[in-house]
């Protein structure tokens, strides 16, 4: 897997944006609604964000790779719940 910086240097092109996997996109396209107009999704969110920019506008571009890999956030998600109880 390639880290932002690797396919900025490989393309030699502005960054507009990235569009991180989200599962909201399949369920929204099997539903036929177009996903940019559900900002319940992160890749939806992505995907506006990309429109302001091309607009002009200076947004931002999250960095995902800060979430890291499916267990740290699981871990997180699993530490935060019992914070909450606790």
């Amino acid at each position: 897997m390639l880290d932002q910086q690797d396919v900025i240097d490989i393309l030699a092109i502005e960054l507009l944006g990235i569009v991180p996997e989200d599962q909201g996109i399949v369920i929204s396209t099997n539903k036929g609604n177009p996903a940019v107009f559900s900002e319940e999704y992160e890749a939806s969110r992505a995907f506006l964000r990309i429109g302001r920019r091309l607009r002009g506008e200076i947004v931002p571009i999250p960095n995902y790779s800060e979430n890291g890999n499916l267990w740290s956030r699981l871990g997180k998600k699993l530490s935060d719940t019992f914070r909450r109880r606790g």
